[in-house]
Parts: C-alpha cells; sequence; structure tokens
C-alpha cells in the first residue's frame, strides 16, 4: 500500500508545541465561617437522602415485610400522609439530599486539599 498523503493547508499535529491549560484553578483554603456552614449543611443533606431513601423502601416494601419495614408502619402512615400533600417531597429529599451531601464532602475535602497545600508551599519558603 502506498504512503497515505498529507492534505496541503493541514497543520502539523505536535504534542510537545501545545500547552494544554489546567481544567481547575487552584484550590482555596475555606474561610471558618464557609467551614462551619458547610459542617452544619452535611449532616443535614444526609439525613433528607436518608429519610427520601428510607421513604422509597417502605413504599416498595412487599406485604410480608418486616416490622420496621412495615407497609403498615407509623413512618410509613406519616410518610404516606405527606406524599398526598405534595407528591415532589420524595424525590426532592432524596435528590437533594444526595447531590447536596456529594458537594459539601467535595469542597470540604478540596479546602482540606488547600491548606495542606499552603502549609507545604509556606514550609518551603
Amino acid at each position: 500500500m502506498p504512503p497515505a498523503k498529507k492534505k496541503a493547508g493541514a497543520p502539523a499535529a505536535s504534542s510537545s508545541s501545545a500547552k494544554k491549560p489546567s481544567s481547575t484553578p487552584p484550590a482555596r483554603p475555606l474561610t471558618p465561617r464557609a467551614r462551619l456552614l458547610l459542617l452544619i449543611a452535611f449532616p443535614l443533606a444526609l439525613a433528607g437522602f436518608a429519610v427520601g431513601g428510607a421513604g422509597m423502601v417502605v413504599l416498595a416494601a412487599p406485604e410480608g415485610a418486616p416490622a420496621w419495614l412495615s407497609p403498615d408502619s407509623a413512618f410509613a402512615s406519616a410518610w404516606r400522609s405527606v406524599l398526598a400533600k405534595n407528591m415532589f417531597v420524595q424525590p426532592f429529599l432524596f435528590n437533594f439530599g444526595a447531590i447536596a451531601s456529594l458537594g459539601c464532602a467535595m469542597r470540604l475535602a478540596e479546602g482540606r486539599r488547600a491548606e495542606a497545600a499552603a502549609v507545604a508551599a509556606s514550609k518551603r519558603r
């Protein structure tokens, strides 16, 4: 097979000359107020996720389920009364709780990494 011809006017690909910009800016350490708010929001978001998940489990429970999972439990009847008033509570709690708890955990971890990088940078000087 003959070698493929290069198209006229096509730029030559050079991996060494093209620098890729960094995809994320460097993280900043958390302020004490931001850390406090995240530490308060994280358990609240986890609680919402747990309540929404428990509501889903109770709604999907079969008739012969254990007492704690029973559709006749106090939580199940209270959950059904809440859903009768507003059926969007369960998906909101479950989805928002999952997304918010992940966001809080990621931001707290990012803040810790930024603080560790700042300490390491100050020790190098």
